[in-house]
């Protein structure tokens, strides 16, 4: 798999990583290459936003061959989404019981 960095100018093969990681320091999601080499693979407001970015690649990895960093828009709707499925759903994550009168 090919992992093309969220500014456009990395490529990097999958095969070459060693591992990837959000940094809690300077919210960058970056690839660390089996040379020890580190590749910045996008930058992003928050850690909660780059760990979004981070969990978009892991669950793309195996169903295709291109994957394209998210850019910080792209990132808030994810985590937007999530809020909205969070506040219709219970603790267990079944939608609530509402009961209702007549």
């Amino acid at each position: 798999m090919i992992i093309v960095t969220q500014e456009k100018d990395t490529i990097v093969n999958l095969e070459a990583v060693s591992y990837l990681y959000s940094s809690y320091e300077n919210n960058v999601v970056k690839a660390v290459l089996n040379n020890g080499k580190m590749v910045k693979l996008g930058r992003y407001q928050s850690f909660e936003e780059g760990k979004t970015a981070l969990e978009k690649l892991y669950r793309h990895i195996g169903s295709t061959n291109i994957f394209e960093m998210p850019t910080q828009e792209e990132v808030k709707a994810i985590i937007n989404s999530k809020m909205m499925y969070d506040k219709e759903r219970c603790a267990t994550g079944k939608k609530p019981v509402r009961r209702g009168g007549s």
